[in-house]
């Protein structure tokens, strides 16, 4: 019976990724996986009719230290290519997290939908920072009929959610901004672990750092969820000669 549930307790980003990619190619002694399944070809969404996913039921990641380690690097010497950089991590944060511009190809940006509740989200958490209603939703009711791509296609965003929890330290009943943290936890429909993580957690602690220095409140950690969590067959080759492990055809 494959692990219902799948988590880890990362360092950083880095850290987190790593260990996922690791996990999700993990086998026991028949040749199963542990803790991830095989879809089978794509029927509706990326790559539909094309490629096969091994995904995860439902994963939760914890990044105790996100500023620290935040693009993913390769061993010095490889010649396997990184996933994202400093320099795309920061494109991705000015075009898709923040910025509104679109590109040929797009219909929406991430950037469109969280700026409608930033401004309120920072002015929330500067006046009253002990809330539970700090939340940014991308995705809306009608994105499963109506978002589509400049194909034609049904192209739903794949991060629906940010939250921002401040958690309090007191001084002698006072709150102290200072010494109190600002969590931020995300989650995603979908979500490509070898290309996708690195650049999204990178651009996305960008925003967790933005909101941080607006309110005052130092960064906390970074919780990161979603029950679509997956590896494409075309990367198999890919995940396999960084974690050095071999894994059955999915």
């Amino acid at each position: 019976m494959k692990t219902p549930f799948f988590s880890i307790q990362a360092k950083t980003v880095n850290d987190l990724w790593f260990r996922t990619l690791y996990a999700i190619l993990e086998t026991d002694a028949n040749g199963d996986f542990i803790h991830a399944y095989q879809t089978g070809t794509i029927q509706a969404g990326s790559f539909e009719g094309e490629q096969s996913r091994l995904q995860y039921p439902y994963f939760l990641g914890f990044v105790e230290y996100p500023l620290i380690d935040p693009i993913v690097v390769m061993p010095e010497g490889s010649n396997i290519p990184a996933p994202t950089s400093a320099e795309k991590a920061q494109e991705y944060f000015e075009r898709y997290i923040i910025g509104s511009e679109l590109a040929e190809n797009e219909t929406y940006t991430y950037g469109q939908r969280i700026n409608i509740s930033l401004f309120h989200v920072l002015e929330m958490l500067k006046d009253s920072p002990i809330t539970n209603q700090a939340v940014i939703e991308i995705g809306r009711p009608e994105d499963l009929y109506s978002c589509r791509g400049k194909d034609g296609k049904l192209d739903p965003p794949c991060l629906r959610l940010i939250t921002f929890k401040v958690i309090p330290y007191y001084d002698n009943g006072v709150l102290d901004r200072a010494r109190s943290k600002l969590n931020m936890s995300v989650w995603l429909r979908s979500w490509d672990l070898y290309a996708g993580m690195p650049e999204n957690l990178a651009g996305l602690v960008k925003l967790q750092e933005f909101v941080s220095d607006e309110i005052g409140i130092p960064v906390g950690h970074l919780y990161a969820a979603s029950d679509g969590l997956h590896l494409y067959a075309y990367q198999k080759e890919l995940a396999e000669l960084r974690t050095r492990l071999s894994c059955p055809q999915f």
